[in-house]
């Protein structure tokens, strides 16, 4: 396979799984409970995709915040 269609190749994947967190499907990026010291944290809630990540405190007021 030549380098130009194995970067168009590439290219496009990226293209699809843009448009794919855009739209909110899943795409295998990570959703649950931050673990501290080894031990999950079930009051917290933390989901991050392709562009964002957010933390939502599901133990106290329900309030949720972007994560940097």
């Amino acid at each position: 396979m030549s380098p130009r269609v194995a970067g168009a190749a590439l290219a496009l994947l990226a293209a699809v799984l843009l448009v794919a967190s855009l739209a909110g499907i899943p795409a295998g990026w990570w959703t649950g409970h931050p673990v501290r010291n080894g031990e999950p944290m079930h009051k917290k809630d933390v989901d991050v995709t392709m562009l964002t990540a957010v933390g939502c405190n599901t133990g106290g007021d329900g309030s949720c915040e972007p994560l940097r």
